[in-house]
């Protein structure tokens, strides 16, 4: 989705640069987007990351995402500092962060006065007109979309609000 968005956005004479993970960024440039990775590589990590691969495969959720977590405690710091390097380099005047990385997006977005929007794949709270990827029914998707939210919510915090306010002070207001 980010891609025809990208692509939209630029034919009606936008500027956009799309800040990815780093596994992603030749597909994103093959389609004549300016691309520039500072998140994980995550085709890698489940490469490299036997027990991550199990979990998912086995759809372990709990332990996938607290595999994760400490996946994320190592990169985390890297990432956020290539994050604000990309930001200082280009300063752009309106982000759109995904659900993987609206916390900080979002943080270093306040901090720096520029609007934000969230854009995620689906709602939580799907309609009767609009079932989920998975074709669940409402309630199956919504005691799954609040576990996953809150799973995810915990890493972010955990992990990444101690980084986002060692490197970003100014921050503070907005974790």
């Amino acid at each position: 989705p980010l891609v025809a968005l990208g692509l939209s956005l630029q034919a009606a004479g936008f500027a956009v640069r799309i800040v990815a993970n780093t596994n992603l960024v030749p597909m994103m440039q093959s389609f004549g987007l300016d691309a520039v990775g500072v998140f994980a590589d995550l085709e890698k990590r489940l490469r490299e990351d036997p027990a991550l691969r199990d979990a998912m495969a086995k759809g372990e959720l709990l332990k996938s995402a607290q595999l994760v977590k400490e996946q994320d405690k190592h990169c985390f710091p890297g990432e956020f500092t290539s994050l604000v390097q990309a930001f200082s380099a280009w300063e752009p005047q309106l982000l759109i962060a995904t659900s993987l990385c609206t916390f900080e997006v979002q943080a270093l977005a306040a901090a720096r006065e520029i609007p934000c929007i969230s854009a995620h794949y689906q709602y939580i709270s799907i309609s009767k007109y609009q079932r989920s990827l998975l074709q669940e029914r409402w309630a199956s998707h919504l005691v799954c979309g609040v576990l996953c939210g809150r799973l995810g919510w915990s890493t972010e915090f955990d992990v990444k609000a101690a980084v986002i306010l060692d490197q970003l002070p100014i921050a503070k207001p907005f974790v």
